[in-house]
């Protein structure tokens, strides 16, 4: 597989208003309003969700709904064809919460069409790595990435290991078990880890956990979707 690797992304952050019309940037306050009482958001959380353009991540027939609480369906534009889904607003303010991500940390994200996961941690953490596994979704990185944004394609799970330890881990995409790759990668401590994992019955349930003096805490923090990915 061909490896990308690009590490001077020089979109200024303050240029991404530029990418909402007004209606847009209206719809975008009023979801970051709507999950900040549904889900008890921070300030720097709701103001992330505002800020991050989601339309630009949905195909262009269905950007009017890019900021209401469904999953958006979207072709992978690749020679498979698959059908993918943006999962919703809701799915991604249960995950961050957990998550917790502060200024100064850094972030890895691991799976497929997770751009705009990238894009949204980009507002809160002081660096972000992103591995993608979607070769169709490097125009959207390259053309909406942060400056604190690195990112690669590949399904190599250790691209960044060199970049550790990192605060923060999301795995964006299904599992059918934890990888053991993931092991490999350096979590400081009090650091989280957070992916989907796949029952036998095909159900997703979202698996979280932080590091500590004791060892690793793990629990489930809810339902939700997101595609397969293949990591190795």
């Amino acid at each position: 597989m061909r490896l990308m690797t690009l590490t001077c992304l020089v979109l200024i952050p303050g240029l991404l208003w530029a990418q909402f019309t007004g209606e847009q940037k209206k719809a975008a306050a009023d979801m970051s309003r709507r999950l900040q009482k549904q889900f008890g958001l921070t300030k720097s959380l709701t103001a992330a969700f505002a800020k991050t353009p989601r339309h630009l991540f949905v195909p262009p027939k269905l950007q009017n709904i890019a900021y209401t609480e469904s999953d958006v369906p979207f072709e992978s534009g690749e020679e498979s064809a698959e059908v993918y889904l943006l999962p919703s607003p809701d799915t991604y303010a249960l995950l961050f919460k957990a998550l917790n991500i502060r200024p100064k940390e850094k972030v890895l994200i691991l799976g497929a069409h997770a751009g705009y996961a990238a894009l949204l941690a980009s507002h809160l953490a002081s660096r972000v790595f992103l591995i993608e596994t979607s070769p169709s979704s490097h125009a959207l990185l390259v053309a909406n990435a942060a400056p604190n944004i690195s990112f690669r394609h590949s399904n190599k799970a250790t691209e960044f290991a060199f970049q550790g330890p990192f605060d923060v881990i999301l795995v964006h995409g299904a599992l059918d078990s934890f990888p053991d790759e993931l092991s490999g990668q350096a979590v400081k401590s009090g650091g989280r880890i957070l992916c989907a994992l796949r029952d036998k019955e095909g159900f997703q349930h979202f698996l979280f956990m932080q590091t500590g003096s004791k060892g690793i805490r793990a629990s489930i923090i809810g339902d939700g979707f997101m595609n397969e990915i293949n990591l190795r």
